[in-house]
């Protein structure tokens, strides 16, 4: 009885984790890491990890706990039905942990750099526009329903959002840092999105979510997934910031590895890669 009990237990604190999107939160973490290494400046200090992490962990959970019963997304509950059953069954308490999150976020920004304060506010604007509502037929898609621009714009908010963060935190000019890294951060933020839509092909084809793989084929979205790490990884190798080696073959080899992986480990492993590749560089540099 007390090994079921605790098997109960362990099952259940796993999937209360996955729903609550820890892991994706501190993937933006580590894609802020991963900015400041390639750009040679220090690595996030703690006000900047607090805005980092609660803005993304308020956007997170606003998706998938929505702001409002009534825009329930059909398409959440066809791709992971586990995972929907308990984020409804928690529905008040992430919306009322999304909340603290955005406050949590302000006063970090407003430590760092006052402007950030719109970080906050223009995550949950944007999560509103990518997914906020149920797919409607006689309203024009959401972002989350064009394959042209899903992980287009996926990728755009979270590397800008992790650049300005980064160039806050050291002083550094803004534009030119992202010209710097913007051309990395892209296709490996792009990759892994788009790999993450790969599990969920076949819910998103029953409510009309047109992702890569939905459209093209699962195949040919690991291809473009591979192609984009590669890419990526590739620009690293130029830098000459000391841990670009490290990173560079880093980004490449992980990515090309998480592509081929079965559908029902991607986004685990997409999840959790980059923050254990940050940490990774922390103890090695």
């Amino acid at each position: 009885m007390s090994g079921a009990l605790a098997s109960h237990l362990v099952g259940s604190t796993a999937k209360g984790l996955n729903a609550l999107a820890i892991w994706p939160t501190l993937y933006v973490w580590g894609i802020a890491c991963l900015a400041s290494d390639l750009a040679a400046l220090p690595r996030p200090s703690t006000t900047a990890v607090v805005l980092l992490c609660a803005t993304a962990w308020s956007v997170y959970l606003v998706d998938r706990a929505k702001l409002r019963d009534a825009w329930r997304d059909p398409g959440d509950e066809a791709a992971n039905p586990g995972r929907t059953r308990w984020v409804w069954s928690h529905r008040w308490m992430m919306r009322s942990l999304a909340a603290l999150c955005v406050l949590l976020a302000l006063g970090a920004a407003w430590t760092l750099a006052p402007l950030l304060v719109l970080a906050p506010l223009t995550g949950q604007a944007a999560a509103w526009l990518y997914a906020g509502t149920p797919r409607r037929a006689h309203l024009s898609p959401r972002l989350k329903d064009d394959w042209t621009l899903k992980n287009l714009a996926a990728a755009v908010g979270i590397a800008g959002f992790a650049v300005s963060v980064v160039a806050s935190d050291t002083m550094t000019p803004m534009f030119e840092m992202a010209g710097m890294v913007g051309p990395i951060l892209l296709p490996t933020v792009a990759a892994d999105c788009l790999l993450c839509d790969i599990p969920d092909r076949a819910g998103d084809a029953l409510n009309h979510t047109r992702t890569v793989p939905v459209v093209f084929g699962e195949a040919a979205g690991r291809i473009a997934a591979a192609g984009l790490s590669v890419l990526a990884g590739a620009q690293v190798l130029f830098l000459t910031s000391p841990v670009a080696p490290g990173w560079g073959w880093a980004v490449i080899f992980s990515g090309l590895a998480s592509a081929i992986l079965p559908a029902g480990w991607i986004r685990t492993v997409v999840d959790v890669r980059m923050p254990l590749l940050a940490v990774a560089m922390m103890m090695l540099t």
